[in-house]
């Protein structure tokens, strides 16, 4: 029932807006994947931002990055807005065991979530001013190519080929050759969405699929999380998922070991949870996916 809703509701959008505050030396996307709720946060150089649209992308285009800065992307699958703008939803709490003792705000469930937003960031998306997606399919990886690729995917389902189109990532790679980046994902398929060339990146999707291993074995405490990760049970998910609770290590400790300069995070126990129709679950995951945002900051 909750995938079901939190993949068909894209129409129902948006919520109360903060001003985007400019900070020093780190960049940071937030987004509730195929839910409609979604964080938008920058840290970066202070920039003036002038009033009309033309002129931010010009200003955007001319900046020029330094060594130190980051720019992290992170999405959670599955999250349905209701938690996120409303917190936990009445009709569903009879379903709850060991959340029930839970505070039902959204800033309670979700707190570092609603603390970054009000403070370094902008919050979009309830039925109070929707946001709407091109896209025409209502699953993941069509939903994640769009992400990436900021077109409307040509493929409807989750058995979608890899892209042949260039991506966010592609571009970041031929804009800033030199720079490393990385993808660390729960679920597989995510790396067909991602970039057309994986080559440059260092990958670890799922359980199983990497690129770039050698990068995940450069120091005994990553190795050591990779490795684990690849020998845990997909639960929640099925065939080559891995948790979000190994991806969320591996994905904070690669980045204190190797400062990616773009660097994403794809978890999806919120999704899984929801297939299983498992609301306590749910709710667990997107606590958890919210502490990881918290690590993270």
């Amino acid at each position: 029932y909750l995938d079901s809703v939190s993949e068909l509701e894209f129409e129902n959008r948006m919520t109360r807006s903060r001003r985007v505050r400019s900070m020093d030396r780190f960049g940071l996307m937030a987004t509730a994947a195929l839910s409609g709720a979604t964080l938008l946060s920058c840290w970066t150089r202070p920039v003036s931002l002038p009033n009309h649209a033309g002129e931010l992308r010009t200003a955007s285009r001319q900046e020029t990055r330094n060594a130190s800065e980051l720019v992290v992307v992170l999405t959670w699958d599955g999250v349905r807005w209701q938690e996120v703008m409303h917190g936990i939803d009445a009709q569903l709490e009879h379903q709850m065991s060991k959340t029930a003792h839970l505070d039902r705000s959204p800033e309670s469930l979700l707190p570092n979530l609603h603390r970054l937003a009000v403070t370094d960031g902008v919050l979009l998306g309830d039925d109070t001013a929707p946001i709407a997606a091109s896209s025409p399919s209502t699953v993941s990886l069509p939903g994640y190519s769009e992400i990436f690729s900021g077109r409307s995917p040509t493929c409807s389902n989750n058995d979608c080929p890899a892209t042949e189109q260039p991506t966010l990532l592609d571009e970041w790679h031929s804009a800033h050759p030199a720079t490393p980046m990385a993808i660390i994902s729960s679920w597989s398929r995510i790396a067909r969405a991602a970039a057309r060339d994986l080559s440059p990146i260092a990958v670890s999707a799922g359980r199983t699929f990497v690129v770039r291993p050698d990068e995940f074995c450069d120091s005994s405490e990553l190795c050591n999380q990779f490795n684990a990760g690849a020998q845990l049970s997909p639960w929640p998910g099925t065939e080559d998922y891995r948790p979000d609770r190994a991806t969320a290590s591996l994905a904070l400790s690669y980045l204190r070991t190797h400062r990616p300069q773009f660097l994403y995070i794809g978890l999806g126990d919120t999704d899984e949870y929801a297939h299983r129709g498992d609301y306590d679950g749910y709710l667990g995951a997107l606590q958890h996916a919210d502490e990881t945002l918290g690590a993270l900051y």
